[in-house]
């Protein structure tokens, strides 16, 4: 997606892939500003793996304008249980005039889409340090169809750690009795990997409260509620991470994430991590 030299009032940022495996199609969700008044929703996809891709579409008026948000990098999901199987789940965050995440919900292979569960920050509009202010969320399918995200706690309310929150009805709500700050995984603000398989949970994040270094992997085998000390990845300086695995290949985790030694981002780097087992279960 070009848009154009600098400057420039169109521009793009912050998207989420995903796949449904079903229709064998590759997604790519994305904000866009300056094409329209308030900020838009964008679709692309691929049905040749990747080779070639659509023109953009336009979804804002399908989430509606006020639920327009930014994509949270790393990817959306496909449902494989019930409740909704099959239903596409983005999560995003970000308005034009306030704080808060939103899922981003399709039950037709991606043709139409909706907004399902919301919540705002508090307040809505012009946060400062110790507000509650979700922001780049990663959701994870469980087992049992309930949905698991761990959300970037952008303005440290309480604590220097992540949100998480819940979802059993495939998306629509995240109760507010099922949301929580996990202590244990500490961030200094940034958006982090999450990825679920074989009854573990893999988690992904600068190890520090409040500088991007010590990029470490952990895991949980109970659903998040507690956590390993984990692996470092990198040791100095580091920002933000995706984890992913391969459909036929269950022995590696990949991971995506930004590194350097002068500054965070000097490099993007991506490693794959040999899986071993342990009474059954994945570890690092």
């Amino acid at each position: 997606m070009d848009d154009g030299k600098p400057p420039t009032d169109v521009y793009s940022n912050l998207g989420t892939v995903f796949v449904d495996d079903t229709k064998a199609i590759i997604f790519l969700m994305y904000v866009s500003f300056g094409i329209c008044p308030t900020r838009s929703v964008m679709l692309v996809n691929s049905t040749d793996d990747g080779i070639t891709w659509s023109r953009p579409r336009n979804i804002t008026d399908q989430v509606g304008k006020d639920y327009a948000t930014h994509p949270s990098p790393g990817y959306g999901i496909k449902k494989e249980h019930e409740p909704a199987k099959g239903r596409l789940v983005v999560c995003g965050h970000g308005y034009n005039d306030g704080v808060g995440i939103v899922l981003l919900l399709s039950d037709d292979h991606g043709v139409t889409w909706r907004h399902g569960a919301f919540v705002q920050g508090i307040p809505f509009h012009n946060n400062t340090d110790g507000d509650f202010a979700p922001a780049e969320c990663q959701p994870v399918e469980l087992p049992d169809g309930s949905l698991y995200l761990v959300v970037r706690n952008q303005h440290q309310y309480k604590y220097h750690c992540k949100m998480t929150m819940r979802s059993f009805d495939g998306g629509e709500t995240l109760p507010r009795r099922y949301m929580f700050l996990d202590r244990s995984l500490v961030e200094p603000k940034i958006s982090s990997g999450l990825w679920y398989h074989n009854g573990t949970m893999f988690y992904s994040g600068p190890k520090s409260e409040t500088e991007r270094r010590r990029l470490c992997i952990r895991w949980s085998h109970d659903y998040g509620n507690t956590w390993t000390s984990g692996t470092e990845i990198w040791g100095d300086l580091a920002g933000y991470s995706t984890l992913m695995m391969l459909p036929h290949d269950t022995n590696h985790l990949y991971i995506l994430y930004e590194r350097g030694v002068r500054k965070y981002y000097d490099q993007v780097a991506f490693t794959k991590i040999k899986l071993s087992m342990e009474k059954g279960r994945n570890t690092l």
